[in-house]
């Protein structure tokens, strides 16, 4: 019987397996874009089921955004500063 693993994982050991850069990765946890695990008060500890999901959940909000655009292309809309 197998039994599913959960994999903790550091910022570096997370950008070699997925590619993702490790600069992107940190400004990901610090902007709290993805979920983390502390370990001490600095190393950021990456679980790979919640990056995935955050990942997923992320390219969904940015096709929405997308979407939303669209309808306001050539009209006139109000800046707010």
């Amino acid at each position: 019987m197998e039994t599913n693993k959960i994999k903790f994982m550091t910022i570096k050991q997370t950008a070699s397996e997925v590619g993702i850069s490790e600069y992107t990765l940190r400004q990901w946890c610090k902007q709290k874009k993805v979920r983390f695990n502390f370990a001490g008060n600095t190393k950021y500890i990456l679980r790979m089921d919640w990056l995935e999901e955050d990942v997923q959940h992320m390219a969904l909000q940015n096709i929405k955004e997308d979407d939303d655009n669209t309808q306001n292309y050539g009209k006139l809309r109000r800046i707010e500063k």
